[in-house]
């Protein structure tokens, strides 16, 4: 007796396919179902799932659904390549699943009644090996083709200082920049062979300096405040002042970001951080030169502003701190020179050559 044979008809991308009979051996071909779409889904993205939905829609004779199919499929896998790569790491997860529930859904809306007439006609289902392979070829092609790129554009953007520590380099910032960069750091003492990674980038805007510590580390009080320190001290050596600066995790996310500039009042210096300005950096140099505080002699002063806090840094000559006298003298300066940098209240910091706080207090 002869089997029952079909053609399809309808809206192919509806998942609307309904089927015409007629006397005809069973299907020769094979179609796959749901299962093995999300299967292909897992290991090798959406991609390779739309390629076995394109397969089948090919041979159900939907040609055109089958182009489509694969052109979304390949979209959606590089909005999603794209999306992954600016997300936490912890965040791939979800996305993942997101991404093989939706090809599972998606295969049975448009081809789930396709495929259950087909097995109900004697046709046969796309073995599971196939799904897997297909899966594992696109994880492949995408290893080649996205990751070996990145990993070699990584590879030749940087330049070792020592034996273990990095300078990486991006945008507008050369190898030169990044070896100037690195024998700085070294100078200072930040690299010391322990395998610490920095990233420099530069822009029409000037530098940005990105320092990457260990987990947890940014959370840490005044890690951004010693990060800048870090960069205000290297700054010549990637183009000067401003500079940006950040704290990235392992993998480049930032953590915590700010600003550091400098203004310099005749041999003096004012350094500005964060939310403080280059204007008000020059108003406040003014304002303590009418003071007398800026004299020539090289004297530095800090100015930061963040999280609405403004605070001024007096860097100070050993035991000036214990002094009664000069902690009154700061206090009635800082009263007088508020003004430009927004006002009382102001932090007061007496901080030693190495910019550690020695002393501190609220001027109200």
């Amino acid at each position: 007796m002869n089997e029952m044979s079909y053609s399809t008809v309808g809206d192919p991308m509806s998942g609307e396919i309904s089927y015409a009979t007629g006397m005809s051996p069973q299907p020769s071909h094979k179609l796959f179902n749901a299962p093995s779409v999300a299967l292909a889904t897992l290991f090798g993205a959406p991609a390779a799932g739309a390629l076995l939905m394109a397969v089948n829609y090919r041979r159900l004779g939907q040609n055109g659904a089958a182009w489509l199919v694969m052109l979304l499929g390949l979209l959606v896998t590089g909005v999603a390549l794209g999306v992954g790569y600016a997300i936490p790491d912890g965040a791939w997860l979800p996305l993942g699943l997101g991404l093989l529930f939706g090809m599972r859904v998606l295969a049975v809306k448009l081809q789930g009644e396709a495929v259950a007439q087909h097995v109900s006609q004697g046709g046969r289902l796309g073995s599971k090996w196939v799904a897997f392979g297909v899966g594992m070829a696109f994880l492949a092609l995408m290893f080649v083709a996205v990751f070996v790129p990145v990993y070699m554009k990584s590879a030749h953007s940087k330049v070792v200082i020592g034996s273990k520590d990095e300078v990486y380099f991006t945008g507008a910032a050369t190898k030169e920049d990044a070896q100037q960069l690195g024998a700085a750091l070294k100078k200072s003492g930040y690299f010391s062979d322990r395998g610490t990674s920095v990233f420099v980038d530069k822009d029409a805007a000037g530098a940005t300096v990105s320092l990457v510590m260990q987990e947890g580390y940014w959370d840490r009080p005044g890690m951004l405040l010693s990060a800048e320190e870090v960069v205000r001290e290297v700054a010549d050596s990637v183009g000067g002042f401003p500079v940006r600066v950040r704290i990235m995790d392992s993998l480049q996310n930032v953590k915590k970001q700010g600003l550091v500039g400098r203004v310099a009042v005749g041999k003096d210096e004012v350094f500005y951080f964060d939310d403080a300005s280059q204007a008000e950096a020059a108003a406040l140099g003014k304002a303590l030169q009418t003071e007398g505080y800026l004299t020539g002699q090289g004297a530095s002063v800090l100015v930061q502003k963040a999280g609405g806090v403004t605070a001024l840094s007096y860097v100070v000559a050993e035991g000036f701190w214990d002094d009664p006298g000069h902690v009154a003298g700061f206090e009635k300066l800082t009263r007088a020179v508020a003004g430009p940098v927004g006002g009382l209240p102001v932090t007061v910091r007496l901080v030693n050559t190495d910019l550690e706080s020695k002393k501190e207090w609220v001027v109200k």
